[in-house]
């Protein structure tokens, strides 16, 4: 029964990152063009913080998500799902 547990953990963490990448790939090649000429304020975290960040994001989406899908017996399971859904859906675009 663990093991079961763990791997549906690690099938959100491995959809979530998937999706990171997929995401994260399709906003390189467009901010790169226009975001390094943006005025940006003083306190503008470096660069190199956002793919830390980002990464813990979907790490913690990933674990939203499974433990959705853990609570069985709740009633409003597939209502938080779909909504689990639909900001995943928002995340990549």
């Amino acid at each position: 029964m663990k093991s079961k547990k763990v791997f549906s953990l690690f099938i959100f963490i491995i959809l979530c990152l998937g999706l990171e990448l997929l995401s994260g790939y399709w906003t390189n090649h467009t901010v790169s063009t226009w975001y390094p000429i943006l005025i940006k304020p003083s306190w503008t975290p470096p660069g190199w913080v956002f793919g830390p960040v980002w990464t813990t994001l979907y790490l913690l989406i990933a674990i939203s998500g499974w433990l959705i899908y853990k609570a069985k017996d709740s009633p409003d399971r597939s209502i938080a799902f779909m909504f689990y859904l639909a900001q995943l859906a928002l995340n990549v675009i």
